[in-house]
């Protein structure tokens, strides 16, 4: 059994191992997954967290043993809450930017190093601030880091993301684990009977007219959810759905709420 994680900051994920064919997810820099098969350049993984499936191609990869793997699960990683600059710590003259929602495995808070394969990195000081005083608090200020962010297929960063994308790395930012699709995400956590019950941090899912749930945003109190649409912006919201925010129309029909923490 092989496992890998990926040293590029970021990887689209294929349905099949073809350059031509859609990108279906990304992977960000340090995230782990296991290798199911080998083609070529490619190679088709099941992601740790969320188990999902797909192509990526080998050279935005490194490969890990299951002791290697295993180690680094049970020792934390940092989650990056912002862009974060990395440097080499044989090299300082190289350096690079992760995008927030990366993993930085066997991170070493007294030291602010972490480690991949046998290479050893080094954190820059100014990417650990004070966190916000409660997990609302904490998963509205990282939703609004992603405002303007333009809205991407399968995109799970400020380049591009999508509603699911966008929810599940403000959450993993936090320290909670979602699943990657609106669909999935809509059966975690509990159920929140009417908005006016809500908190700023649940979830509102909606459905389309064959009621499938094909969309996902964060609540933010006083009438607002945050959301991928176009891009992530601020909407209003209430019992029917979101008011578009020049228009003032319904865009999306609420179907359910969802407390996860």
């Amino acid at each position: 059994m092989k496992y890998g994680i990926i040293t590029k900051i970021i990887s689209p994920l294929r349905p099949g191992p073809d350059h031509r064919t859609e990108m279906i997810n990304q992977l960000l820099f340090g995230e782990s997954f296991l290798i199911k098969e080998e083609i070529g350049e490619w190679i088709k993984i099941e992601g740790i967290l969320d188990s999902y499936s797909g192509w990526l191609v080998a050279k935005d990869i490194m490969t890990v043993t299951k002791e290697e793997h295993e180690f680094s699960i049970k020792n934390k990683a940092f989650i990056t809450p912002r862009l974060t600059r990395v440097y080499n710590a044989n090299n300082k003259n190289e350096s690079f930017l992760v995008l927030p929602g990366s993993t930085l495995p066997l991170f070493n808070k007294q030291k602010h190093t972490f480690q991949i394969g046998n290479i050893s990195y080094i954190v820059e000081t100014n990417s650990f601030t004070e966190q916000a005083r409660d997990l609302k608090e904490a998963i509205i200020e990282t939703s609004r880091t992603f405002l303007h962010a333009p809205y991407l297929w399968g995109g799970r960063s400020l380049f591009g993301i999508d509603c699911s994308g966008f929810t599940q790395i403000v959450f993993k930012i936090n320290g909670i684990n979602l699943p990657r699709d609106a669909s999935q995400q809509a059966g975690v956590g509990s159920l929140v009977p009417f908005l006016n019950e809500s908190k700023p941090g649940d979830l509102a899912f909606f459905d389309n007219e064959d009621g499938i749930i094909t969309h996902v945003g964060i609540l933010a109190g006083k009438g607002k959810i945050i959301h991928a649409s176009g891009d992530v912006h601020i909407d209003s919201i209430d019992y029917q759905g979101i008011s578009e925010r020049t228009s003032k129309e319904y865009s999306h029909k609420l179907r359910l709420i969802k407390s996860v923490f």
